[in-house]
């Protein structure tokens, strides 16, 4: 009764709610844009010996829970973006939790899940493995809805991502789909998808969201590390095949500063002057990250002049580069985030 009481409200008020999304879908995200309360502005170095990819618990993730609160609200009146999108079936969708995911083993997975579930997250098995969805409350009824696809580090996994970025998502009213290329859903932890693999998942996490959720969503792509190497590659593959991701976040991954190796994918079109044409990719680095060997952001470095010889745009000024910041600090370093999040956010959708 309780459902079908709210949807005859969504009908009552479904007239009103289009022509407010007539309106809306024609302005810019209006989305605050102010820091978390929180801001370690990268000063502490918080770098791991290995590439964790934000495993361990560094109590960052106090800002967004102390801020924002739970996120689980049931919808009361929603507005309808366009045709058949129904927000209560896709709030549904991004909260199911199939509970035959066994969580990560690591000391903080259990805690991380639990986290994003109360705050009306999901889990999912995904072509063997899984993902993790989340949205703030509000970003159902948004007229125009922003999501980000996260590839997490080496040893990661998708909920400590959401951890790390919850609050900068809350704060822009954007939504999270984290792809687990490692753990599967009994919580093996094999071999690491390579990039075709990986961007085979987003494909097919993506239709089941467009399935749920309408077509009406602007996608970015972030990446950690491992993650953020991969970006470039599926960056690539996204080009190749016509797809929809926006912008680009590459955090402190890449390859090799002297040139190589490059992805096979890279390889095979090295020297292509227009091989990226339409990639936009924002970068980061921490300027005390000595994690592969040698300066990341060198590394960053070569891997955005790549791509800008092989014709994709780069954020003016990037790699972004933080100082006395580790590996993983970008996540601690607010002004970086909003920096990278506002030039993703003034690219024109796809």
């Amino acid at each position: 009764m309780r459902e079908l009481s709210l949807r005859l409200s969504l009908l009552a008020v479904s007239s009103a709610a289009l022509a407010v999304g007539l309106f809306a879908a024609c302005s810019s995200d209006s989305s605050d844009s102010s820091t978390p309360g929180t801001d370690s502005g990268g000063g502490a170095d918080r770098s791991v010996a290995a590439d964790t990819g934000s495993v361990e618990d560094t109590g960052v993730t106090s800002t967004s829970d102390a801020t924002v609160g739970n996120d689980a609200a049931p919808l009361q009146d929603a507005a309808i973006d366009s045709g058949a999108y129904d927000p209560v079936a896709c709030q549904a969708f991004f909260s199911s939790v199939d509970s035959t995911i066994q969580v990560p083993y690591t000391l903080s997975s259990a805690s991380q899940r639990a986290s994003l579930v109360d705050a009306g997250g999901g889990v999912r098995k995904e072509t063997g493995k899984y993902v993790a969805t989340w949205a703030p409350s509000g970003w159902y009824t948004l007229p125009n809805r922003t999501l980000i696809i996260d590839l997490h580090g080496t040893g990661g996994y998708p909920e400590a991502s959401w951890s790390d970025f919850r609050g900068f998502l809350q704060q822009r009213n954007w939504a999270f789909l984290g792809i687990s290329y490692l753990y599967n859903a009994n919580n093996d932890a094999g071999d690491y998808d390579m990039s075709p693999g990986i961007y085979s998942r987003i494909t097919a996490a993506l239709t089941e969201v467009r399935a749920a959720c309408g077509s009406n969503i602007t996608l970015h792509l972030l990446g950690f590390s491992r993650g953020s190497a991969n970006t470039f590659t599926v960056a690539l593959l996204d080009r190749q095949a016509g797809g929809k991701i926006n912008g680009v976040i590459a955090n402190a991954g890449a390859w090799p500063p002297d040139g190589g190796p490059l992805p096979p994918e890279l390889l095979a079109v090295n020297g292509n002057a227009m091989a990226m044409k339409d990639t936009r990719i924002w970068g980061w680095c921490g300027l005390s990250d000595l994690s592969h060997g040698y300066p990341m952001c060198d590394e960053m470095t070569t891997a955005l002049k790549w791509v800008t010889d092989h014709g994709g745009t780069v954020a003016p000024g990037t790699p972004y580069k933080t100082a006395d910041a580790g590996h993983n600090d970008l996540r601690n370093d607010p002004v970086a985030v909003d920096a990278g999040f506002t030039w993703i956010n003034s690219l024109p959708p796809r």
